[in-house]
């Protein structure tokens, strides 16, 4: 069972960092279609979460994320808080359990997947 408070990878405080695939193929895949949507249906947490330091109260700073494949997250698949001067490039998300609707509760569960968003940014530059 998928935890019902845990994202992916959730991150803070960061500065100069790259997140990145060294032979540019990397896959991060949640399994959102199998663990999630049928669990809870309707909400979810992020495939890689990024935020500002909450006891320093500094913005995640300088970041690169680059070079990977990212499939299946429960709601976002990178949703980055209170963060300044980042890179995204070179991206490959896919939502990989829709199919052909059919009428039945598989293909429900399937539209869900339709409305997760890729990156969801809140920040400068």
């Amino acid at each position: 069972e998928w935890p019902a408070s845990a994202h992916a990878f959730a991150l803070d405080g960061l500065t100069n960092v790259t997140l990145t695939s060294r032979s540019r193929a990397g896959t991060i895949r949640a399994m959102a279609c199998e663990l999630w949507y049928i669990q809870k249906p309707g909400s979810g947490h992020h495939l890689l979460r990024v935020d500002a330091d909450a006891n320093l109260t500094f913005a995640s700073s300088q970041l690169v994320i680059e070079h990977l494949a990212l499939r299946d997250s429960p709601n976002y698949f990178i949703d980055l808080r209170k963060v300044h001067d980042v890179t995204i490039r070179h991206l490959d998300i896919r939502v990989t359990c829709v199919g052909t609707p059919r009428g039945t509760i598989g293909s429900l569960l399937e539209s869900l997947a339709l409305y997760t968003d890729g990156i969801d940014v809140w920040g400068s530059s």
